[in-house]
């Protein structure tokens, strides 16, 4: 029994790990790409680019920790996907939710909407892989 409880908090560990890792090399990578170097910038609000850019990575992070989530833990994974992307969720609500940022009023919210639709995308891959074999 206590196997499985380990097996599932280390899975929604090293999931959320991996899509933070994820999340935040593709947005350093598509930061360096699409501005540059931005040494000395006073920034500015982003552009439809950069919240697409988030929105995708966000969703395909979180897709990709709920992979890793579901493989270790091996069992329940809408359950163990779902805590995934809940944590993930809140996390980048109350990270991009602060009043002096320059992201759009609904950005924390569309953030965490793409962080529970990718873990739950994730749950539903896992599912129909593991039934198609």
């Amino acid at each position: 029994m206590y196997t499985l409880v380990l097996k599932s908090i280390g899975g929604v560990v090293a999931g959320g790990m991996i899509a933070a890792a994820g999340y935040w090399i593709a947005a350093v990578v598509a930061l360096l790409i699409m501005h540059g170097i931005p040494l000395g910038s006073s920034g500015g609000p982003p552009s439809t680019a950069d919240v697409s850019a988030h929105l995708a990575f966000a969703t395909a992070a979180s897709f990709v920790g709920g992979l890793v989530a579901v493989r270790i833990a091996g069992y329940r994974p809408h359950l163990h996907a779902l805590v995934l992307g809940g944590l993930l969720g809140t996390s980048v609500f109350l990270g991009f939710s602060k009043p002096a940022s320059n992201w759009p009023a609904w950005f924390p919210y569309g953030m965490a909407v793409a962080c529970v639709c990718g873990a739950f995308l994730a749950s539903r891959f896992a599912i129909r892989r593991s039934s198609s074999l």
